[in-house]
């Protein structure tokens, strides 16, 4: 809705895009408009040749008078059906085109406020005028917008000291700018290696490990140039989405994962067990050291029935095999920290080996951490 001159520039946008989708934009732009044809007329035609005994009257003078089709010639009629079949199309464009223009005044009488209507929008101009006048008394000039984009491009990349209330609109803000700046063709749009840099260093403080890897998985693209700006922002509300799944813990109820642990549930079970020692809360860890005694007891009556009560993060989603634990602690990722007597399934399994395929910022962080892992064996 065009209220002020703050609106002008998405107003303005969304206007073209109207006029565009309905073939008007260049009309609007300065080229002419369909004028009405003119229906042709028999008289304007050559006649049939008369002799002087059919067409003379009392008086015995000779008609030139052409009233009817009927009354022209063989040439004659062949010319008018010609002319009208030109008409007809003809006629048909400038219908279409008065119904296009009829629709479009009627978009923006919808979406101008009355203010402005009283004093642009005459009836009896075009569209080409009303939208001129309104130009002249609210539009905002080019200069200007893109001062406007830049300043609100570098407070959009402004380094992030905490997280956002909610940083599903800062990522659409910065699309937003994003967007504007490609439109037209500002410096900071076009330079992929620019916008790139700018976004992962105002995210760094909240996803440190997640940028860095991302650097290096999409150095190639941005190199290319071939990144685009909405790529990297779906790809790190993934990030932010995973990341804070994985930081709500909760409690689950007795039994909810059954009873068997060396079987098919072993792997989320030891990796939830594993992840409620640490949530445990100082108090409670200690509480558990000053009673070895009830933990001999039940590591000796119920082992199997204790990792059942643990706290496990039920929101937590391993991004590998998509089950619940951190994909760090995954028994199909790292072999190595798999119990005896842990089973693989072959579909979980085919499930890993395709998100890995898909996921290359995870892939890259798998391998990163393998590597550690087998620098820590061969030292000790």
């Amino acid at each position: 809705m065009l209220k002020t001159p703050n609106d002008w520039d998405a107003w303005n946008r969304q206007f073209k895009a109207e006029a565009q989708r309905r073939s008007l934009l260049d009309k609007i732009e300065g080229a002419e408009f369909l004028t009405a044809p003119q229906l042709p007329k028999p008289m304007d035609f050559q006649r049939q040749p008369q002799t002087r005994g059919s067409s003379a009257g009392l008086t015995g003078t000779v008609s030139n008078t052409v009233s009817t089709i009927t009354d022209l010639s063989a040439e004659g009629r062949n010319a008018f059906q010609l002319s009208l079949s030109f008409y007809k199309a003809e006629k048909d464009l400038y219908d279409t085109e008065r119904d296009a223009l009829d629709k479009l005044q009627t978009w923006m009488t919808k979406t101008v406020a009355p203010k402005y209507m009283e004093t642009c929008f005459e009836y009896s101009e075009t569209v080409r005028v009303w939208y001129e006048n309104l130009k002249k008394q609210v539009g905002t000039n080019e200069h200007t917008i893109k001062r406007e984009i830049k300043d609100t491009y570098k407070h959009a990349i402004k380094p992030l000291t905490k997280s956002p209330k909610n940083i599903e609109a800062w990522i659409a803000n910065w699309e937003q700018v994003m967007a504007k700046g490609f439109d037209r063709e500002i410096l900071f749009a076009k330079d992929v290696d620019e916008w790139f840099n700018d976004f992962l260093n105002a995210v760094n403080t909240l996803e440190p490990l997640w940028t860095k890897a991302y650097r290096l998985t999409k150095s190639e693209e941005v190199e290319k140039g071939t990144l685009s700006y909405r790529t990297l922002a779906n790809d790190f509300r993934k990030a932010v989405q995973a990341s804070r799944t994985d930081a709500i813990p909760s409690r689950v109820a007795k039994g909810s994962f059954g009873p068997t642990f060396a079987g098919q549930h072993a792997e989320e079970e030891m990796d939830a067990s594993d992840a409620s020692i640490k949530a445990m809360p100082r108090w409670k860890r200690q509480s558990n050291k000053r009673t070895p005694d009830s933990q001999e007891a039940m590591a000796a009556g119920k082992g199997k029935r204790r990792h059942s009560r643990a706290f496990l993060p039920t929101g937590s989603k391993c991004r590998a095999c998509e089950q619940r634990h951190d994909f760090r602690s995954c028994f199909y990722l790292f072999p190595n920290k798999a119990p005896e007597g842990f089973n693989p399934k072959g579909l979980v399994k085919q499930r890993v080996e395709e998100n890995l395929k898909n996921d290359n910022v995870l892939a890259e962080e798998v391998k990163r951490l393998r590597k550690s892992m087998d620098n820590t064996t061969t030292s000790d």
